[in-house]
């Protein structure tokens, strides 16, 4: 009975392993260099009775991807499974490299040996392939915080149903990565061959001085392959992995004949400024604007830095935010710092504007540089009107309330005959509406009181002379609460709550002045000087005379017939 259940036992194990899995594998290719990836296939038949352990590999080789596929089939009533591993692997190392036998519980598969040579010499020439990436960079040593160019190129004679490169990846020290533009596509013949080549930009902006690495960029895409019409696995995607040769670059410190200066290391840096007219004439109250701007080949917006404009006594300057724009290029980024100020003299005569100078480090010619403005001439006139004793008066500060003087009005135009029907059609409803009063005072009996009409033309005047008041006594705060009263009476329907809202309604000099009033409230109004203010609004009431007097001289040419 014991030799029959023994007999049993070794049947059953004889039958499991004739049942046990038979694996094969082998290499695409056998031979491959270090910076290219191959495939190891595994194809297993029959039962499992794991599942593989790929761990054994990570010693030598980098595992990129892994795939898995089975197909059953029934042959003569008889089932059979199988089952393929497709692995994408990049060697570490060069030479002779085992790849040991990977455990499927208690079978496993054969042992194989991958030739491994050097990473092929991309750098000026291409290599041997129908894939490959190449990395360069426009220097090989630059210094703190100046540009460096990469280019990234993936050459190929094949077509990828799927491609990807990864970023640059900077290690060693700190740095500003930013890409250029989007990638250009061309073909190129070298060695004999045609490649499509894609390209890809980058500028890098180091900022610290040292060893910089740039890792290696990997390639990864799918090229479908077919072996055969009845095989199983035909049609999947073969995963086709490249990367390219990684650089080193040194960083260097700021030369010490710079350390007193602003640190801007350019290929070319300029100052640039533009006027609205030339020569640059103004009159007293008027406002000219002067453009200024940076522009630096290799440096970012960002780091460039304010300009500091001095300005003669009697010359205000009003400036507006900077404006940053960075412009990429094949080369590199270049920066513009863009500076608008408007200028207004308070008496006539002719202002120097000095000059500006901006010192830079010339990355090309390793020397240090001065851009510079010239110095420029500012001629202003006295005011159209002058200004005589009698309109130096009370009455003359009542006149402020004009709003044409102060706030943005159109401007009418017409010929004769337009302005006949008009002075017509005013004369006409004038006497209808006194007829209108006539007989509403007769059926009355007695005088009806008509609404003072310029009550509020009274009530801004008075508001305007007490903001000269303040003004003249330089108190901030009392001058904003008597512009924005002045405000509401002015457009009741859509108020300004600020200062800077009623800016965007008025004109020139009145609109500089209460800018500058706003921007002091801000900081310290200790420092305000009304002076610009009681300019501002006397040179609205010289407007507004000059043109009643302009408007009288016409009335003559014009007769009503």
């Amino acid at each position: 009975m014991v030799k029959i259940n023994l007999l049993a036992v070794l049947l059953w194990l004889g039958l499991g392993l004739a049942n046990g899995a038979e694996i094969s594998a082998y290499l695409t290719p056998k031979k491959v260099p270090l910076n290219e990836s191959f495939q190891l296939v595994v194809e297993a038949k029959g039962d499992l009775d794991e599942e593989p352990d790929w761990q054994p590999l990570e010693k030598s080789f980098e595992i990129i991807s892994n795939s898995r596929s089975q197909q059953i089939s029934l042959i003569n009533g008889r089932s059979s499974r199988s089952v393929r591993w497709t692995l994408t692997l990049m060697a570490k190392k060069t030479g002779l490299v085992m790849l040991p036998a990977i455990a499927f519980g208690r079978d496993r598969s054969p042992v194989l040996v991958l030739e491994v040579s050097k990473p092929a010499q991309q750098q000026g020439s291409v290599a041997n392939g129908s894939v490959f990436v190449e990395l360069t960079a426009d220097k090989k040593e630059l210094y703190l915080q100046q540009q460096l160019v990469l280019t990234v190129k993936l050459w190929r004679r094949i077509n990828l149903s799927s491609a990807t490169l990864s970023e640059p990846e900077l290690s060693g020290l700190d740095a500003v990565l930013e890409r250029l533009g989007e990638d250009r596509e061309f073909e190129q013949f070298s060695q004999g061959e045609r490649y499509k080549v894609i390209e890809r930009r980058y500028a890098v902006f180091p900022q610290q001085s040292g060893t910089m690495i740039i890792e290696p960029i990997t390639f990864q895409g799918a090229l479908v392959e077919r072996r055969g019409f009845f095989d199983p696995f035909a049609g999947s995607g073969r995963q086709v992995v490249k990367r390219s040769n990684g650089l080193s670059v040194e960083v260097k410190g700021i030369p010490a004949s710079v350390q007193d200066v602003t640190w801007l290391p350019s290929r070319r840096l300029q100052l640039l400024e533009s006027w609205p007219q030339s020569p640059a004439t103004i009159r007293v109250g008027e406002s000219l604007t002067r453009t200024v701007a940076i522009m630096a080949e290799g440096l970012t917006a960002a780091q460039l830095p304010n300009l500091e404009l001095i300005m003669p006594a009697g010359l205000r300057a009003y400036p507006d935010q900077p404006i940053l724009k960075d412009q990429q290029s094949d080369t590199g980024i270049t920066g513009v710092r863009q500076q608008k100020v408007a200028l207004v003299a308070q008496k006539a005569g002719d202002y120097r504007l000095p000059v500006i100078e901006l010192r830079w480090w010339n990355s090309d010619t390793q020397t240090l540089e001065t851009a510079r403005l010239p110095e420029r001439l500012i001629q202003v006139l006295p005011e159209k009107v002058a200004v005589s004793a009698s309109e130096k008066t009370e009455e003359a500060d009542t006149a402020l309330i004009a709003p044409s003087a102060l706030v943005q009005q159109p401007s009418l135009q017409g010929n004769k005959k337009t302005l006949l029907f008009w002075q017509g059609l005013v004369l006409f409803f004038a006497l209808g509406w006194f007829l209108t009063l006539i007989f509403c005072y007769w059926r009355s009996g007695r005088k009806k009181r008509v609404p003072n009409k310029k009550l509020p033309l009274k009530k801004t005047a008075k508001l305007l002379k007490e903001v000269q008041k303040s003004a003249e006594k330089n108190q901030a705060k009392q001058c904003k609460t008597l512009l924005l009263q002045w405000a509401e009476l002015q457009w009741p329907q859509q108020t300004p709550g600020s200062l800077s809202a009623m800016a965007e309604q008025i004109l020139d000099p009145f609109k500089a002045a209460v800018l500058d009033l706003n921007r002091v409230l801000y900081r310290d109004e200790s420092a305000w000087d009304g002076t610009a203010l009681q300019h501002a609004l006397k040179v609205a009431v010289l407007k507004k005379k000059s043109a009643e007097k302009e408007q009288a001289a016409l009335s003559p040419l014009y007769p009503a017939d």
